[in-house]
């Protein structure tokens, strides 16, 4: 936070941190440069405006070591309202609810590529506009769209669409490990089946789901936003535009990850779009 910032009146700071494109590393910077603005000496402001600018920083999107030592420790958020304000907004986190993350804080994936499962070059991809186009020819095997950017820190999001639906239960969406290039695949990712929304029986092993997950089917051509935070090395999913972001996996591998999308279908009910 620039020092610019701590001359700014109460109704810039609200613009400021109500905006989704707001370009920060995380939501601590948006919770530290509110803090810093609101215990400055040029700050002059009642309790119920700084609460009312304080209700657009993303509680629920904080670690939970920095909402125990920085959050709660403030003065400003320890009175009735203040706590009021916190409790509001990380009770819907309990059950698995968490607010989207600042466009502006994400970065981009990077470019995909295919994965074919096969000596037939059995999958194909075709760039669209602003998606990425993925069919193939037939069953036999698995084949997959991965992300060519190995992605160790930072927020990522993708979003994934089968047109056709899960009719069958092979469109999987979630991750690919570091060395997920080989015939085993599958086996080296951790993913969301799309048909019920469990976890792919191919991945079973030492990723589980969060205890908070809801195993939802995805109806076609419903949007599936993927959500990557490597610093916090977790994966979350929202199913369509207005759903709710719930984490499907933490504990993420430290050394990186790569966007991963699977389909052992064949012909038209293999396409899937990323972008």
């Amino acid at each position: 936070m620039s020092d610019e910032l701590l001359t700014a009146t109460s109704e810039q700071m609200l613009t400021l941190l109500s905006d989704d494109r707001l370009r920060i590393s995380n939501e601590q910077a948006a919770f530290a440069a509110l803090q810093r603005w609101a215990d400055a000496p040029e700050a002059r402001c009642s309790e119920s405006t700084l609460l009312g600018i304080a209700r657009h920083i993303r509680f629920a999107l904080l670690p939970s070591g920095f909402l125990q030592q920085t959050v709660r420790a403030w003065p400003a958020l320890q009175g009735t309202a203040g706590q009021a304000l916190l409790l509001d907004a990380l009770v819907p986190a309990l059950g698995g609810t968490l607010p989207a993350v600042r466009s502006g804080s994400l970065q981009a994936i990077g470019e995909w590529e295919v994965i074919d499962g096969t000596e037939e070059d059995n999958m194909s991809m075709l760039v669209q506009d602003d998606r990425v186009r993925f069919r193939r020819e037939y069953e036999v095997g698995y084949g997959a769209a991965i992300g060519k950017k190995l992605l160790t820190t930072g927020r990522h999001q993708w979003t994934v669409i089968f047109p056709n639906g899960a009719s069958r239960s092979t469109c999987l969406v979630g991750v690919a490990f570091a060395d997920a290039h080989g015939d085993d695949h599958i086996e080296r990712s951790v993913t969301v089946d799309l048909a019920d929304g469990t976890q792919s029986p191919q991945t079973e092993g030492e990723y589980e789901l969060a205890a908070d997950w809801r195993e939802t089917p995805v109806a076609g051509g419903t949007p599936v936003h993927v959500l990557l935070d490597m610093d916090e090395r977790v994966l979350m999913l929202r199913v369509s535009d207005d759903g709710p972001m719930m984490a499907a996996y933490t504990g993420l591998p430290a050394e990186g990850v790569y966007p991963y999308v699977a389909s052992g279908d064949g012909g038209d009910e293999s396409i899937f779009y990323c972008f």
